[in-house]
């Protein structure tokens, strides 16, 4: 990590604490924006996030029946 990671970082957590931005919101920020090396590790430590967010990707709006 570098220190512009770093700092990137912490301007995001303010950001997010501010905004009340769920845990989740932002694992699946992380999904969209991982390369190819990364994506790997997320869709392994969230398999279900995952899930949810390729099913949702498709439908209009983001909303699935179950919502």
């Amino acid at each position: 990590m570098s220190l512009y990671d770093y700092i990137k970082g912490v301007e995001l957590y303010e950001h997010c604490h501010r905004e009340n931005i769920s845990f989740y919101s932002m694992i699946q920020c992380a999904m969209r924006k991982a390369d190819s090396f990364n994506i790997k590790k997320l869709e392994r430590a969230f398999p279900k996030t995952w899930k949810e967010l390729k099913l949702r990707y498709d439908t209009p709006g983001g909303k699935l029946d179950s919502d």
